[in-house]
């Protein structure tokens, strides 16, 4: 799995609150890649923001980071 698809199927409504299965390798690493560039610029804009964003990447990587 790649970058651009990693963040596709975990920042839309394809992976989102779904706890079942595991998320392989790749796509845990790329979407943390995703989360800490995207949180860096978001806390760059303004902390307000960066706080926003941290939580709302806090609940769409929440499902990737579950390993059941």
């Amino acid at each position: 799995m790649d970058f651009v698809s990693s963040v596709k199927r975990n920042g839309t409504t394809a992976a989102y609150a779904q706890f079942e299965g595991r998320a392989s390798r790749s796509e845990y690493w790329w979407f943390y890649l995703f989360t800490v560039l995207a949180g860096g610029v978001a806390d760059r804009v303004s902390g307000t923001v960066g706080n926003i964003a941290s939580l709302v990447l806090l609940l769409l990587g929440a499902p990737v980071l579950v390993a059941l």
